[in-house]
């Protein structure tokens, strides 16, 4: 099956250039809320800390709000929590801001229990993803637990994103 991305990032939504990065890295989250608040959140004037590539609704919809050449606002982490990072692409990358060399996606919900559709989406997604970043840096990401990782990987301030449920055994 073919998904449509619909683009909905706007002069509002937060993002930075790569600095020459190539994106190496897929981070799965949860928006922790429903697909409203999630879609409000990208794209408010109001929102000046974070932000994401895409969204995944419960319905299968996909969305994106920052284009893959820049840099989303989407990992939070300080130096000292790369530093300390036991997470092995994150220590093969020292110094450095995951956000530089990562595409986030973000997942309507609140424990990662996908619904099928949602589920078929992000599969599908994270192949478009690799596909892209293939095509436009020449690099594959390989779609292993080396180079697709949850928010808590990243971050030890999400221990629990993309939740407990998300389905890890079956990506």
């Amino acid at each position: 099956m073919t998904y449509e991305i619909k683009f909905v990032g706007n002069q509002y939504t937060n993002s930075s250039s790569r600095n020459g990065n190539v994106p190496c890295l897929i981070v799965d989250h949860i928006s922790d809320g429903s697909w409203s608040s999630l879609l409000s959140w990208f794209t408010s004037p109001n929102n000046k800390t974070s932000s994401a590539h895409f969204g995944v609704s419960k319905k299968g919809e996909i969305v994106q709000f920052v284009p893959m050449e820049r840099m989303a606002w989407a990992n939070g982490i300080n130096a000292e929590d790369i530093a300390k990072s036991k997470t092995p692409i994150v220590k093969d990358h020292p110094n450095k801001n995951p956000n530089l060399y990562s595409v986030s996606i973000e997942h309507e919900g609140t424990d990662g229990d996908l619904t099928e559709e949602q589920y078929q989406a992000t599969l599908w997604l994270h192949r478009y993803i690799r596909d892209y970043v293939k095509e436009k840096w020449g690099y594959e990401i390989s779609l292993t637990p080396y180079d697709v990782i949850g928010h808590f990987q990243v971050s030890p301030g999400k221990p629990l994103c993309p939740g407990p449920k998300f389905p890890w055994d079956r990506l």
